[in-house]
């Protein structure tokens, strides 16, 4: 089902359409026969709404979330995925659009238990060494990244490698987003040696 708002008496906002129709439906139930849990009643996510734009359009996020709008080729103003709840309406989880956005659905404990290298070092004797010139010298081999104990192992997510773009060339770490990276476990040798 689609919401339809004729273009006239708008004054080229729909925003205010919304807000009226909210108004004057205020007594209307909104609902779904299967409801789901939310979270708690205060939001872990808050901030601000930016109105401080001029001459674009944007999202007005009256019936959060979720609803987008969009003129047809009659000028009517048609609003979609409003998920108002009536016959026919289809219900698509906000997930399911935006599966790894930041919401209370998507957040997990990040406690976890590393072991983040493993070495093996030996140390050559002194006789050997000096006879090269070197007072001492070391080899050893290593490998990092060996195991990771954590609740949502299955996932396969580090969560030293969880970044996502902060939009400004940076990176938040700890925001899971598209979990790009594959799980790396290099080797590697090492020679150290002092004169």
């Amino acid at each position: 089902n689609q919401l339809v708002i004729p273009p006239d008496g708008l004054g080229g906002n729909p925003s205010n359409a919304l807000r009226d129709w909210v108004v004057a439906n205020a007594d209307a139930l909104i609902f779904t026969n299967n409801p789901r849990p939310v979270g708690g009643p205060t939001p872990d996510f808050g901030g601000y709404y930016n109105d401080f734009y001029t001459g674009i359009g944007a999202y007005d996020g009256t019936f959060a979330p979720g609803v987008y709008g969009y003129y047809d080729d009659s000028g009517n103003f048609i609003l979609t995925k409003e998920n108002l709840g009536n016959e026919g309406t289809e219900f698509r989880p906000y997930v399911m659009s935006y599966p790894w956005d930041i919401g209370e659905a998507n957040l997990f404990d990040a406690d976890y238990v590393k072991l983040r290298e493993i070495a093996l070092n030996y140390r050559v004797p002194q006789r050997a060494s000096q006879k090269l010139g070197i007072k001492d010298l070391n080899v050893s081999v290593y490998s990092r990244n060996i195991m990771i104990w954590t609740k949502n192992a299955g996932m396969g997510i580090d969560p030293e490698k969880a970044y996502q773009s902060a939009g400004n060339g940076t990176f938040k770490q700890g925001v899971e987003r598209f979990n790009a990276e594959p799980w790396v476990v290099p080797v590697g040798f090492k020679l150290s040696f002092s004169f």
